[in-house]
């Protein structure tokens, strides 16, 4: 019960986390002042947003209206932006007064169709962009796979590089680009979404035996050497781990595709249904 209870807690803290993650990613994306400290929790906050996102963004009614949305201190101000969120054609919308999860739930819709029509506005500048990302310079001497936004000649990185092996209890290497390449694997793998919530799952180390090894994880043939059969073994099982991460990402690639086909929005100014 208590691994239940505790496993459940984790995936629970894990999607509010994405949550959150989502939500300044679209306020980033907007441009809204200090999204870096916005606090979802905070109500007044989240007034203020929906009325910013109506005047900045949205402007779904003209100027001489928007007087009620912004009147934040209004005992009335739930039920007008229930009655806005139903112009938009929001399914969010409820009865108010409005709870803060509520209210915290029609604010996130706000956020994504402003930025919706944020996207349809500048689509072709988006685009291009997009374009110039697919097909960088092939003279440029930083890539993803160097990590190159790290400047490894500064001082103390090497230090701190170490310092960080250590605590992981990872080999320091010479090359400080080999060790940073080691780092960043071993994080990902260690606490990323998927471990954190499976940790519980982990088998301790002083129940790994050889014995228990072989019959946990089976390698199918046998070349005589115990050692050679241990590297293998491990050679294995960490071609199943990529294969697994692999079909993670199709998984996501293409519930990301379907939710995209298969949730049509109506743009009222084009008057036809589509993105």
């Amino acid at each position: 019960y208590q691994h239940r209870v505790h496993g459940g807690s984790s995936l629970l803290l894990v999607r509010m986390a994405r949550a959150v993650k989502a939500f300044e990613m679209k306020l980033r994306a907007l441009g809204f002042p200090n999204w870096s400290e916005f606090d979802v929790r905070n109500r007044g906050a989240l007034k203020s947003l929906a009325a910013w996102l109506e005047d900045e963004k949205i402007r779904r009614r003209p100027i001489a209206e928007r007087g009620p949305l912004r009147d934040l201190a209004s005992a009335d101000w739930d039920a007008e932006l229930a009655a806005y969120a139903r112009e938009l054609g929001c399914s969010r919308a409820s009865d108010a007064p409005l709870s803060d999860a509520a209210l915290a739930s029609i604010v996130e819709w706000l956020l994504g169709f402003a930025v919706s029509l944020e996207y349809s506005e500048r689509s072709g500048a988006y685009n291009r962009v997009t374009g110039a990302i697919a097909a960088p310079d092939p003279t440029s001497v930083v890539s993803a796979d160097d990590l190159g936004v790290v400047d490894l000649s500064a001082a103390g990185v090497r230090d701190a590089l170490e310092a960080l092996a250590q605590s992981l209890d990872v080999p320091v290497h010479e090359d400080l680009q080999v060790l940073l390449r080691t780092i960043a694997h071993l994080v990902h793998r260690r606490f990323s979404v998927h471990a954190l919530v499976s940790e519980n799952d982990v088998v301790a180390p002083e129940h790994l035996t050889d014995e228990a090894i072989a019959k946990r994880f089976p390698l199918g043939f046998d070349t005589k050497d115990p050692l050679v059969n241990k590297a293998a073994t491990v050679l294995r099982l960490l071609y199943i781990d990529d294969l697994r991460e692999l079909q993670t990402q199709i998984n996501e690639l293409l519930v990301s595709v379907q939710n995209f086909t298969a949730d049509p929005k109506l743009d009222s100014r084009l008057g036809k249904v589509g993105r």
